[in-house]
């Protein structure tokens, strides 16, 4: 998708590859865009942009940030569950 936004073309994709449960799969290209380019979208596209940055699917989450969620979870859940001195 070449767009351009205020008579600029916007970067070009990065290129991620997936790994799922130790495989790799197929590239994954995300634009990333600024905000200052993101504010020259219309409204269609800044709608569009947003959608696609959203993820749905836990098996395309990174492995490693989504251990560090985990743990972050496990955490506040295990200090939740402790019982207070009062």
């Amino acid at each position: 998708m070449d767009e351009q936004a205020g008579g600029k073309a916007l970067g070009a994709a990065p290129t991620a590859v997936l790994v799922r449960r130790g495989r790799q799969v197929e590239p994954v290209e995300r634009k990333l865009i600024d905000a200052a380019e993101f504010e020259r979208l219309p409204p269609a596209q800044q709608d569009e942009a947003f959608a696609a940055s959203i993820i749905t699917d836990l098996d395309d989450v990174p492995e490693e940030f989504l251990a560090k969620v985990r743990a972050r979870i496990n955490t506040r859940t295990e200090s939740a569950d402790a019982p207070t001195n009062s």
